[in-house]
Parts: structure tokens; sequence; C-alpha cells
């Protein structure tokens, strides 16, 4: 499911059309389980596969997204268990 967090699971004002695939695909996966859902209005069967992601991050992670990308910038995160 491509997008960012809100385009998945909806949120946006302007437009939400990245959130009607998720939502047909949970709705189908369960009541193929047997989940009793009513069925969906027509507003939310509607899916457009050219709809346009938005793009959420702010100017620091904007800035760190070029840093990694364009100059090759590696991220490297030490993990500390408990007995350490």
């Amino acid at each position: 499911m491509r997008g960012v967090h809100s385009d998945v699971g909806g949120g946006y004002e302007d437009i939400d059309d990245l959130a009607h695939g998720p939502l047909n695909w949970m709705w189908s996966e369960a009541v193929a389980s047997g989940v009793p859902f009513n069925p969906l209005i027509a507003r939310d069967l509607r899916v457009n596969p050219n709809a346009i992601s938005h793009y959420s991050a702010g100017a620091w992670e904007e800035y760190l997204d070029i840093m990694y990308r364009e100059l090759g910038w590696r991220y490297v995160r030490k993990i500390y268990y408990q007995d350490q």
C-alpha cells in the first residue's frame, strides 16, 4: 500500500483517494473471515490507482532524505541489550 500514513489510513481533508484501496482490502478480508460488517457506501468503493501520494516530511526530514539519498550518508544505529 503506497503513500504516507494518512494516505493509507485516511485523514487528509483535501483528497483521500489512496485510503479507499486499503479500506476495501481490510473490509473484504474481515467479511471473508466472518466479521458481520455492513456494505461499504459508494464513496468508499471508489479506488483511484493514479492518486497522488502526499509528502508529509518537514524541512528537517527532507534535508536528511537528501543527505542519505544524494550524498550517500549511511545511518547506523547501535542496538543495546539489557545485559550490556
